[in-house]
């Protein structure tokens, strides 16, 4: 009985090889597709917020200024246990707080922040600054 000719089978090395690069290929559309959020992406990261926390829950504080990803000014405040809320930018409370943490912590020389300019809560800022500078 006559023995079916077997296809010749490639070396090992290429095999691993070529799996190897299917993996790679699969890798990127994996992470794309399990929901986890990328720090490049261009959308708001607030959908929904609250109007305040108290202060001595909150870690830190990220202003973000309308732009390119999101037409509204962000609030996002990292409590101490590590949760991250999004905060209502025109909520009384959060004004206060932001102005608190303005006033409490002192600017290193050559420190950044980046806030919107147009905002009401900024602009009372900055006239408070440059009055007290003035005086």
């Amino acid at each position: 009985m006559a023995r079916a000719a077997a296809a010749p089978r490639a070396p090992r090395a290429l095999r691993l090889l070529g799996a190897a690069l299917l993996l790679l290929l699969l890798l990127p559309a994996g992470r794309r597709a399990s929901g986890a959020p990328v720090a490049a992406e261009l959308r708001c990261q607030c959908l929904q917020t609250v109007q305040g926390i108290h202060l001595k829950n909150i870690q830190n504080v990220v202003v973000t200024p309308p732009g390119p990803h999101c037409e509204q000014t962000e609030v996002i405040a990292t409590l101490k246990n590590g949760q991250e809320v999004c905060l209502n930018p025109e909520a009384p409370l959060v004004k206060r707080l932001i102005n608190k943490m303005l006033n409490k912590v002192p600017l290193k020389d050559g420190a950044l922040i980046c806030l919107d300019p147009e905002a009401e809560w900024v602009m009372i800022v900055i006239k408070k600054i440059i009055n007290s500078a003035l005086n």
